[in-house]
Formats: structure tokens, sequence, C-alpha cells
């Protein structure tokens, strides 16, 4: 999920994490906004 998240990062740079989440969800991931800030934290992302 930590690749998925970062391709979605890289394409949506705009993207915080509840639209990362629902991104994620799109997909088939079954995540919280609550577990996707803190993987965004341990990868170094951040919205713009």
């Amino acid at each position: 999920m930590m690749h998925r998240l970062d391709q979605l990062h890289l394409a949506h740079p705009f993207a915080g994490s509840r639209m990362l989440r629902d991104l994620l969800r799109l997909e088939g991931f079954s995540v919280g906004r609550k577990h996707v800030k803190p993987l965004m934290n341990r990868m170094g992302l951040e919205a713009l």
C-alpha cells in the first residue's frame, strides 16, 4: 500500500490524506485517514 500511496502522491501532489484515502478506497484498499496520515508522515509526503 505504501508503494501505491507514493505513486498516487506523485500523480496528485496536491492531495492530502483525505483525498488519498478516497483514491485508495476506490482501488479496493480498506483504509482510513488515521492510517494514511501516519504513512504519509513516515514517507515524508506532504500536500502542496
